[in-house]
């Protein structure tokens, strides 16, 4: 993975999920910015958003406003129901992807990884 440091990944959750996520994403050496609404990883233009599917306004709705507003970013969704009902519909409203919450820090940096590397390809394309 060729991370850079000036990868910024938001995450619209809790603030009791906000922790776990940011020790396993700084590992990669990302910056995590704590986004308490939709509004704020969107005026942030992060590269990745990872957002808890049952905060705020839904991940439907989560997902249509930031790739609305932002539509080279990924969304990746945590799900305490992440099964392959929610993987199939929400792939199918634009979301990266669907992993389980808690989720293992080694998954998350992979997928997380590999939002970025698919975006660095999107924009040499």
């Amino acid at each position: 993975m060729n991370i850079r440091h000036t990868d910024r990944v938001a995450a619209v959750m809790p603030e009791e999920q906000l922790d776990k996520v940011r020790g396993a994403l700084e590992r990669l050496g990302v910056t995590v910015i704590p986004a308490a609404q939709t509004d704020d990883a969107i005026r942030v233009s992060a590269s990745v958003v990872v957002c808890d599917a049952d905060y705020g306004e839904g991940w439907r709705r989560n997902t249509q406003m930031i790739l609305g507003y932002m539509p080279q970013a990924r969304v990746i969704l945590l799900s305490r129901v992440a099964d392959e009902r929610l993987w199939v519909e929400a792939l199918a409203a634009g979301a990266f992807d669907v992993l389980p919450d808690p989720c293992d820090p080694d998954t998350l940096c992979s997928s997380v990884g590999g939002a970025l590397t698919r975006q660095r390809q999107a924009h040499a394309a």
